[in-house]
């Protein structure tokens, strides 16, 4: 069952996707303590589903919801009712590479490397 990770803001929400009778089924992973995971089904309208982009019928909690979706350079844009959000989707292995990799890149130009021998390296 593929994981992935949902970045909006400050936030992250993990969130594991199955196929059942042909409906695409998210269930978001809940933190002990943090209440119950609501099961979302949804399925393309006017959508392009090599880029994500486009339109989406959503079914949660018995509630039915439109969503557009737009794909920006690395993230996607989100449009629910009058509400946008700027999201970063990553797969279990991005966001487990992201949580160890230095937060901060290091300086690039030049540097110099004493060797113990004149050309020695």
């Amino acid at each position: 069952m593929p994981r992935y990770y949902a970045q909006l803001d400050d936030r992250e929400i993990g969130f594991d996707i199955t196929q059942v009778h042909g409906a695409t089924i998210v269930r978001p992973l809940v933190e002990e303590g943090e209440g119950t995971p609501i099961e979302v089904d949804f399925a393309p309208v006017h959508a392009n589903v090599a880029t994500g982009e486009g339109l989406y019928s959503i079914l949660a909690d018995g509630k039915s919801y439109q969503l557009y979706v737009e794909r920006h350079e690395d993230h996607y844009r989100v449009v629910l009712w009058r509400h946008r959000f700027e999201m970063r989707i990553l797969t279990e292995r991005e966001w487990r590479l992201q949580k160890v990799a230095p937060k901060h890149i290091a300086q690039s130009g030049v540097t110099i490397l004493p060797a113990p021998m004149p050309g020695l390296v």
